[in-house]
This record gives C-alpha cells, sequence and structure tokens, in this order.
C-alpha cells in the first residue's frame, strides 16, 4: 500500500455458514473520523473486499442506547421471575399500550413485580420500543422479534459487502461462527437492544491479521 508493507489485525472474523466470511473491526465512534483510523480501515476494507469477504466497522450505540441497554440488562437472569405472571404478561394484548399502562394492567400482581416482569420481556424483545430516548412510562410497546421469529442484530455499523446480502444474519449479528481448528475460539457475549444475550464463538483477532503491499 503506497510502497509500503503495512499490517492491520481487526477484531473478528466470522465464518458463517450460508455466506462469505465477515471481517470486523470495533473502533470507538470518536475515532471514525480520525485521519489514521480512516485510512487504516479503507485499505483495511479494499483488502477486504479483495477476496470477495464482508467488511463492518461497528462502533458503541448513541448515548441514551447505551443507557437504556444498561438498565434493561438488569432483567437478565430468567431465573429471578415468576413464570406464571411471565406468562400472564404474554398473553395479553399489550400491543400499542405505554410502558405505564403496562406496568398497571395485573393489578392481581404487587406493581414491583409486574414492573420488572415487564422489563424483563422488553429485554427479551418479546416487546420492543423506541430505545434511542431514554426510557419511561410514555413509551410505546409494539410486538417484539422474539415473538415471531429471530430479527436483525443491533448494531452501529459502517457496511460494505463484497456481493449482495443472501442469508440474514443472526441477531447476535454475526451468526454462530465455526471456527478452525489451528485458532482457539474465544466465547463472547453479546448484548443486543431489546434482547437476550447470546454467546457467540469467534476466531481470535490474531488470527486474521491483514497484510497489504
Amino acid at each position: 500500500m503506497d510502497g509500503r508493507r503495512r499490517r492491520h489485525v481487526p477484531d473478528y472474523l466470522g465464518l458463517r455458514e450460508k455466506d462469505v466470511p465477515l471481517v470486523v473491526d470495533v473502533k470507538p465512534r470518536h475515532l471514525l473520523t480520525g485521519p489514521k483510523v480512516n485510512f487504516a480501515l479503507g485499505w483495511a476494507r479494499e483488502v477486504v473486499l479483495s477476496r470477495d469477504w464482508d467488511f463492518e466497522v461497528w462502533s458503541e450505540p448513541p448515548e441514551a442506547e447505551l443507557a437504556n441497554l444498561r438498565f434493561l440488562a438488569a432483567y437478565r437472569r430468567d431465573w429471578l421471575f415468576d413464570e406464571k405472571l411471565l406468562a400472564e404478561i404474554r398473553e395479553a394484548d399489550l400491543h400499542g399500550a405505554s410502558l405505564g399502562e403496562a406496568f398497571r394492567a395485573f393489578p392481581r400482581h404487587p406493581g414491583w413485580k409486574v414492573r420488572a416482569a415487564v422489563l424483563r420481556l422488553l429485554w427479551c424483545r418479546h416487546f420492543v420500543t423506541d430505545l434511542t430516548a431514554v426510557l419511561s412510562e410514555r413509551h410505546v410497546l409494539s410486538q417484539g422479534l422474539a415473538t415471531v421469529a429471530q430479527g436483525a442484530p443491533y448494531r452501529h455499523v459502517k457496511i460494505w459487502r463484497s456481493q449482495p446480502a443472501r442469508a440474514p444474519v443472526s441477531p447476535v449479528g454475526i451468526g454462530r461462527l465455526s471456527v478452525p481448528e489451528s485458532a482457539e475460539p474465544v466465547n463472547r457475549t453479546m448484548v443486543l437492544a431489546g434482547g437476550c444475550s447470546e454467546a457467540v464463538t469467534a476466531v481470535p483477532a490474531a488470527a486474521v491479521a491483514i497484510a497489504s503491499r
């Protein structure tokens, strides 16, 4: 590249069963406009796409969304919740109801327990709502992706594809990954907006070094 040998180590390599490999770089949003980072990502993208692979850059969500995710993460532990109450809430028609209305829709149960159960179902994507603004009782609930199918991943990314997308990726963003025997897999948990966390297996960054002349 420009007469010099350059080396770059991306963060993830996703080996997808029904798609081409996916190389992922993770960079803080505020660094993306820096000339050095922009240049490095640019030539890395060119090298990856030249192999007919896909390349993506992942960044953190906006501050309000991140605050909502951190708040909802407190409701991720399924064993802490009353399964009968969760089932009762799932069976109720709360589509179009506000979060506050959902909290008050089950007077036979203690209010704190209903509130926790509703937020648990929001975390698991039985319900969805706008997470771009800090959660309040005015937020309107809609039917979540978890009630119908696996949905689109929660990511703030720049995407470059070497060819048109085929099968959609899983909610964790890069699917259930297969790892070459020569690479030591790393188990990571990725948290989704309004969704349950899910473990994935990823190839270590050192296994996906990119070099270019």
